[in-house]
Formats: structure tokens, C-alpha cells, sequence
């Protein structure tokens, strides 16, 4: 009975102002990827929350598209979760549970609902030492 409403056809031709359905998502995904490929396809990736078991949080960074937070609740239950001091939100880009951008607090604690992802622009504080932030792009631009 599932195929009658779980098909192309009905993903591709889905219409809620509020929601995509998961055809809809990949592709708005799969075209964000596309366009920010300096960033998701070769840019640097970074665990935020190793530790955590329900949440995998990560930032990636290019030179050009900046850095993006991507957290991933991966049970389903809902739980929150901590925005690290050291990541400036600067906006919730996109989620799993609606069409246009998330309205989450960009810092503090975040309530994720279950098996929510969101990806956010952001930028990540400066570090205090310059000569570790100098060898660590010539160490990527050796490694390409």
C-alpha cells in the first residue's frame, strides 16, 4: 500500500508550503552541493562533537564558499544540543522539517527533533595563533 504514496511521482509533484518531501530535499541538497562544491566536495572537515552519541555535528570550509555546520540528530528522539562557543552562526540555512530556513537560535542550546538535520553559515572564530592558521593552508594546498 506504501507505493501509492511513497513514489516519484508523488515526491516530484509533492506541493506544501512549509515542507519537501525527501525527493524534493535531495535535490535542493544535491544542488547546494553543487554550488558550494569548494566547501562540501574539497574542503576541510572537522568533527564538533565527537563525543556525543545522538548527534553528529561537523564543519566544512573552502577558501571561497566559507564555513558551514552541518548537525545531524541521528536517533528518533528529540534532544538538544550545544551550539560550541568557538562557531558563529550566522543563519540556519536549511533543515530537514521545513522549505526555507530554519528558525533556531544561531547559539545556546538547540532542541533538534528526531532524525532533524540542519546546515548552517557560519564562521568560525579566529585562532590565536597565526603561524598554526599559515601552516595549516600551505599543508592543504601541498595536499591537493
Amino acid at each position: 500500500m506504501d507505493y501509492q504514496t511513497v513514489n516519484v511521482k508523488a515526491q516530484v509533484e509533492y506541493r506544501d508550503e512549509t515542507q519537501l518531501s525527501v525527493w524534493q530535499f535531495w535535490q535542493r541538497d544535491l544542488r547546494d552541493r553543487k554550488e558550494h562544491k569548494d566547501v562540501f566536495v574539497h574542503g576541510d572537515f572537522k568533527i564538533v562533537d565527537e563525543a556525543n552519541g545522538k548527534i553528529f555535528a561537523y564543519v566544512r570550509a573552502g577558501e571561497i564558499g566559507g564555513s558551514w555546520l552541518v548537525v545531524l540528530n541521528w536517533c528518533g528522539d528529540a534532544t538538544s544540543w550545544e551550539v560550541p562557543n568557538d562557531i558563529k552562526v550566522a543563519g540556519w540555512m536549511a533543515g530537514t522539517y521545513v522549505r526555507g530556513k530554519p528558525e533556531k537560535s544561531t547559539s545556546g542550546k538547540i532542541r533538534l527533533e528526531p532524525w532533524e538535520g540542519l546546515l548552517a553559515r557560519c564562521q568560525i572564530q579566529p585562532r590565536t595563533n597565526p603561524t598554526t592558521q599559515r601552516v595549516e593552508l600551505v599543508l592543504r594546498h601541498r595536499n591537493r
